[in-house]
């Protein structure tokens, strides 16, 4: 009952979001990106970030209340949340400040609260892994291990001509 709830509220949340054309844009005509990661899985977005070449966005989630890393766009933690999972109309306003032209999801654990961060945030193009219990909200849904996922994000954002 409450996941439906969860669901219900999320889904209305991003249908009364702004609207935003969905197009596919080739990784050399990127102007903005940004990476929502698992604060246990940060170095190796790092790592991607420091290969790529490119100004990139992180949007960290910690799985408790405390914790919180500085050196990111948004850091976001469990106290950030409300009940049903989504983020509080502060953290909303600050992820709507900015329309990315690819957003990539690094969450293999399919976490809830993983998901409305996805849902929320504006991008033009959203990729994630397709194992995920959500890849409905991606537009490029792709099949790797956790270890090489980043790596065929550039892959696939490379073959893309626009």
């Amino acid at each position: 009952m409450i996941k439906r709830i969860k669901n219900y509220l999320l889904r209305r949340e991003i249908k009364n979001s702004a609207k935003v054309k969905k197009q596919f844009i080739g990784w050399e005509k990127v102007q903005s990106a940004a990476v929502i990661v698992e604060s246990e899985h940060y170095a190796g977005v790092k790592n991607f970030i420091e290969q790529s070449g490119k100004n990139i966005d992180v949007i960290i989630f910690h799985n408790d209340k405390t914790s919180s890393t500085p050196d990111c766009f948004l850091s976001v933690n469990k106290k950030d949340l409300n009940l049903f999972d989504l983020p509080k109309p502060e953290v909303v306003q600050k992820m709507k400040r900015k329309t990315y032209d690819v957003l990539i999801n690094t969450d293999f654990s399919n976490m809830a609260k993983m998901r409305s961060l996805t849902g929320i945030m504006p991008a033009r193009c959203k990729l994630g892994p397709q194992n995920s219990s959500y890849s409905d909200f991606f537009d490029i849904s792709i099949k790797s291990s956790e270890e090489e996922f980043l790596k065929q994000a550039l892959k696939y954002l490379m073959m893309i001509k626009s």
